[in-house]
């Protein structure tokens, strides 16, 4: 499932890690190339794409039920969220007894269409509480495994997909200081490469629309693990830079 280079690369990826702050690392061609390429070519599918569109977030959309997925990306679903990886995690991030969502509450399946855009924000990070909140949706879209436990989300890992992306269409993503007053770097969004971060202290987005043509979306998978131990910020919501709190 990994590509060699991500097994080769380890102890770079766990002092790049742990060694910065904020603490994140880009990983080139995680995923083996024939994997990546059939997740690219299973998300042109007919998926069951669904979004919510608000003042910070635009024409994103998601599939996160696993068993509406199609074959090869429900596979990689279920490796990044098995005990095989959850090591790799665990000795990439230092970051002990990582907990998965194997429901992907809000990760698997990304797409951004052409003009959208996702603002910078923090992350939620009371699980708990943050379940409360959505009661009223969780019919539609079912309760994630974890609901119910007093977890703090602490990891995010970002899959990028697309094979064929030009630099004129955007899409990078940004992360800024904890603050959300400076940007600190910028993520060139590039097939097959990934972001880890842990989302305490790293804001994130890319607020600028995307200029892809009208038949092509920025594609991406993501993975969110949690923990029993506390988070250093306490957001119940996404909280986003311009002071606006939202689901």
């Amino acid at each position: 499932m990994l590509n060699r280079v991500t097994y080769e690369n380890v102890e770079n990826y766990k002092k790049s890690f742990q060694g910065s702050s904020p603490r994140y690392v880009i990983m080139e061609n995680i995923l083996k190339n024939n994997v990546i390429r059939k997740i690219e070519d299973e998300m042109d599918y007919d998926l069951n794409w669904w979004g919510d569109d608000h003042n910070n977030s635009k024409d994103k959309q998601y599939v996160q039920d696993m068993n509406s997925m199609p074959p090869m990306i429900r596979r990689v679903c279920q490796y990044f969220n098995s005990k095989d990886f959850l090591d790799y995690l665990s000795y990439v991030t230092g970051y002990k007894n990582i907990i998965p969502d194997n429901s992907l509450s809000g990760g698997g399946c990304h797409r951004t269409l052409s003009g959208g855009f996702l603002n910078v924000h923090h992350d939620y990070t009371n699980f708990d509480s943050f379940m409360d909140k959505w009661e009223d949706v969780a019919g539609e879209y079912g309760t994630p495994d974890i609901a119910g436990q007093k977890l703090y989300r602490h990891l995010n890992l970002l899959i990028y997909i697309n094979e064929e992306w030009l630099p004129e269409w955007g899409g990078d993503l940004q992360i800024w200081s904890n603050d959300l007053k400076h940007m600190i770097n910028e993520v060139t969004f590039k097939g097959n490469n990934s972001i880890l971060f842990a989302i305490d202290g790293v804001p994130h987005g890319y607020p600028n629309p995307i200029k892809c043509p009208t038949d092509v979306a920025r594609k991406s998978l993501a993975f969110y693990y949690y923990s029993t131990e506390p988070t250093i910020n306490d957001y119940e919501r996404a909280y986003w830079k311009i002071g606006e709190e939202y689901r």
